[in-house]
């Protein structure tokens, strides 16, 4: 089975999330399955924190997987990436209009639950990931390099 036929599988297999916007229901670009599995774990966090969940979205995931591919080419782990660009900036040119973001980076875990334990052992990740401000994330895994990028639109 190829890669492009075993993502679309699993992309087919994810259900619709009604009432949400259609970039928040498609899952990234990356491993569909790490993803959910990412999204389902900050989530039991936060709800464990008292803090509201966070829902994906597409144009996040955009920008984490972007991120993830090149620091997998680059062999290197940096929160600048392509031409020095920032968090920040991905996100936006990826078409998402932030007012908050953070983002985790990791590299050398094999399964989102291996990378979810090393970022929830760090305080610094742990912050982002339980920051109250975020309502969106985006999740990007090339190889062993993951990206996590958390958000909140700007709604002016």
């Amino acid at each position: 089975m190829t890669r492009r036929r075993a993502l679309l599988l699993a992309l087919a297999a994810l259900p619709p999330t009604a009432g949400r916007a259609a970039q928040e229901s498609k899952p990234p670009a990356g491993d569909a399955t790490a993803a959910r599995t990412i999204l389902a774990r900050v989530n039991a966090h936060r709800r464990q924190a008292g803090l509201a969940e966070v829902t994906l979205d597409a144009r996040l995931s955009a920008a984490a997987q972007g991120h993830s591919e090149w620091m997998a080419r680059e062999k290197r782990l940096d929160h600048r990436g392509r031409g020095g660009s920032d968090p920040g900036q991905r996100i936006e040119q990826a078409g998402y209009r932030w007012r908050a973001y953070a983002e985790n980076i990791a590299r050398g875990q094999r399964t989102a639950d291996e990378v979810m334990a090393g970022w929830m052992s760090s305080a610094g990740h742990r912050r982002n990931i339980l920051n109250r401000d975020v309502t969106q994330i985006g999740v990007g895994v090339a190889g062993r390099y993951w990206t996590l990028v958390l958000a909140a639109p700007r709604n002016w």
